[in-house]
C-alpha cells in the first residue's frame, strides 16, 4: 500500500513537471513569434493578449519585463515604468529593480531611481551596475561623501579602469586630490588608453595652473576619443587662458561639430570675436547660435545685449538684457548694462533704479556706484553723486582717484569748502599729487584766501616743475598780492614751459588773470 502511494505521488509530480515544462515552451514560442514581428504597436497589442492569459508569477513577470522594454523602445517611459513595477510584484528581482531606475534617471526623478537601485542592491548585494549608479546620483547631488561610499562597494565587488577612474573623480570633487591622482594613475594601469582619465587629469593640472601637463593630458585624451566633444572644448578654454586664441577657436569650432550641444563653445566663441578679433557681427552670430541651444544661457543674452547696445539697436539691446534678468539672473552686470542702455535713450529714471539694484545685489559695486554717480551728475543732482564719491571713498580707502573727482565736482558747482575737504582726502593720500594742490589753491582763491591759493600752487610746482598752468596760477596770485617781479617770472616760465611743449600750448586752460 505504501508502495502504491508513494509511486503514486512521485508520478503526479513528473507528470506535473512534464506540463510546467510543456507549458513553458508554448508561451517561449509565442514570445519569439512576438518579437519577430515588424511592427512595434502590432507586438505590444500581442504580448498585452499574452500577459492577460498568464497566470505562473514567473512568466507574468518575464511578459510584463518584455513589454516594458518594448515602450522603452517607442520612448514611453512612464508606461515602461508601470510594467517594471508589475515585473517586480510578480517576480522580485534586481534586474527589474534596476530597469525601473533606469528609467526613472531619464524622467530626471533621481528619489525614486535611487530608491530602486537600493532595491535592487537589497535582492542581489553584489548587483554591481547598482551600485555604480547610487553613486552617479550622488555625485548629480554634490554629495561625494555618499558616492565615494558606493563607489567604494562596487570597487569590492571588481577592480577594473572603471571602477577606479570612477572613486579619483569622487575624490577630486571632495578636493583630495592626491587621492584622486592615484585612482586616475591605477586606472590607467588596466587600460593606458582611457580617454577620460586623461580628461580628467588635464583638468586637475589646469586648475593647479600647470597648462603644458594640462596640455599634454588634454592631447591625450583627444588621440584615444577623438570624437569626444568635451576635450576639444576644455583645451579651447586653455588655449584662451594662453591667449592663443586662433588655437582656442579651432577647438571650439570642433566641439561644436562633434556635439549638438554646442552653447558654451558658441558662447567662447562669441567673446573671442568681440573681445579679441573685433568683429562684433561675427561674435553677434555666436551668441545667437549659443542662444538658440539653450534658451537659458543668460550670460550670452547679456553680451549680445552689449552688442545691439553698441550697434545702436537699442530695442534689441532692452530685450536680450529682460531675457537675462528674467530668467533669474541675480548678476548685477545684467542690471547695469541695462542701465547703460536706459541712460542711452534718456529713460534716466529707469537707469537710476537698475543701477541702484546692481548696488543692492553688490554692496560694495565700484562700477555699480560709478555709473550711478556719473548719471547723477549729468542730471545735476550734485549732492546725490557727493554720497555716491563717500561710499567709493569707503569701499577703496587707499584709492585717489574718487576724492579728486570728488572735489572737482565740488570745484566745478562753487562748492569750495567741500571741495578743499575732498582735495585734502587726496593729499592725505599722496601727498606729492599736483593737480589736487592746483586746484585746492582754485578754490581757495575763489574763497578770497589769496595767500592759502599761493601756498598751495606752489606745493603743485614743487610736485611737477613742468606745468606750465601751475607758473600762471601762482603769477596771478602773486599779481593780486602786488609781488609783480615774482608774477612777471612766473609767467615767463610758464611761456618757455608752453614753447617747448606743444602739445600743452594747444590744451592749456588759463585761469582769468585779476584786473590791475
Amino acid at each position: 500500500m505504501n508502495v502504491l502511494i508513494l509511486k503514486f505521488t512521485y508520478s503526479k509530480s513528473l507528470i506535473k513537471n512534464f506540463f510546467r515544462d510543456r507549458y513553458y515552451r508554448r508561451i517561449a514560442i509565442k514570445i519569439n513569434k512576438i518579437q519577430l514581428l515588424d511592427d512595434a504597436d502590432i507586438q505590444i497589442l500581442e504580448i498585452s493578449k499574452l500577459i492577460s492569459s498568464i497566470r505562473d508569477p514567473y512568466l507574468l513577470g518575464r511578459c510584463y519585463v518584455l513589454r516594458a522594454q518594448m515602450y522603452e523602445g517607442q520612448h514611453q517611459n512612464e508606461l515602461a515604468i508601470d510594467d517594471y513595477n508589475q515585473a517586480v510584484t510578480c517576480d522580485p528581482n534586481s534586474d527589474s529593480f534596476y530597469q525601473i531606475g533606469l528609467l526613472y534617471e531619464l524622467e530626471n526623478n533621481l528619489d525614486l531611481a535611487l530608491i530602486n537601485y537600493l532595491q535592487a542592491i537589497e535582492y542581489d548585494s553584489k548587483h554591481i551596475s547598482s551600485y555604480f549608479q547610487c553613486a552617479s546620483i550622488y555625485f548629480l547631488r554634490e554629495d561625494f561623501e555618499n558616492a565615494l561610499i558606493y563607489t567604494n562597494q562596487a570597487m569590492h565587488l571588481e577592480l577594473d579602469a572603471t571602477s577606479y577612474y570612477n572613486r579619483g573623480v569622487a575624490y577630486a570633487r571632495l578636493n583630495r586630490y592626491d587621492l584622486a591622482l592615484k585612482d586616475y594613475e591605477k586606472a590607467l594601469e588596466y587600460d593606458p588608453e582611457y580617454s577620460s582619465v586623461y580628461g580628467n587629469l588635464a583638468i586637475y593640472y589646469f586648475k593647479m595652473q600647470d597648462l603644458e601637463q594640462a596640455l599634454i593630458n588634454y592631447n591625450k585624451a583627444i588621440e584615444y576619443d577623438p570624437l569626444n566633444s568635451q576635450p576639444y572644448y576644455n583645451r579651447g578654454l586653455l588655449y584662451k587662458r594662453r591667449e592663443e586664441y586662433d588655437l582656442a577657436i579651432e577647438d571650439f569650432k570642433e566641439n561644436i561639430t562633434l556635439t549638438s550641444n554646442g552653447s558654451d563653445a558658441h558662447f567662447q566663441l562669441g567673446w573671442i570675436y568681440k573681445e579679441i578679433k573685433n568683429e562684433p557681427d561675427v561674435a553677434l552670430e555666436h551668441y545667437t547660435c549659443s542662444i538658440e541651444i539653450d534658451p537659458e544661457q543668460i550670460i550670452a543674452y547679456n553680451n549680445r545685449s552689449i552688442i545691439y547696445r553698441e550697434k545702436g539697436e537699442f530695442t534689441l539691446a532692452i530685450q536680450d538684457s529682460d531675457m537675462a534678468i528674467n530668467n533669474g539672473s541675480m548678476d548685477p552686470t545684467h542690471y547695469r548694462n541695462r542701465g547703460l542702455v536706459y541712460e542711452e535713450l534718456g529713460i534716466t529714471a529707469k537707469a537710476l533704479i537698475d543701477y541702484s539694484f546692481s548696488i543692492e545685489i553688490e554692496k560694495d559695486s565700484i562700477v555699480g556706484y560709478t555709473y550711478r554717480c556719473n548719471l547723477y551728475k549729468k542730471l545735476g543732482y550734485i549732492m546725490w553723486a557727493i554720497r555716491d564719491y563717500d561710499r567709493l571713498i569707503e569701499i577703496t580707502p587707499d584709492s585717489t582717484i574718487y576724492p579728486f573727482e570728488c572735489g572737482t565736482l565740488c570745484l566745478d558747482n562753487e562748492k569750495y569748502d567741500l571741495a578743499i575737504k575732498y582735495f585734502d582726502m587726496t593729499l592725505k593720500i599722496d601727498p606729492k599729487y599736483a593737480n589736487a594742490y592746483n586746484d585746492k589753491g582754485w578754490a581757495l582763491e575763489k574763497k578770497g584766501d589769496y595767500n592759502g591759493a599761493h601756498t598751495c600752487y606752489s606745493k603743485a610746482i614743487e610736485c611737477e616743475p613742468f606745468t606750465p598752468l601751475f607758473y600762471i596760477n601762482r603769477s596771478n596770485m602773486n599779481w593780486r598780492k602786488g609781488n609783480l617781479d615774482m608774477a612777471l617770472k612766473d609767467k615767463n616760465t610758464a611761456l618757455e614751459l608752453e614753447n617747448k611743449n606743444e602739445f600743452y600750448k594747444l590744451h592749456i586752460v588759463k585761469s582769468t588773470p585779476p584786473d590791475i
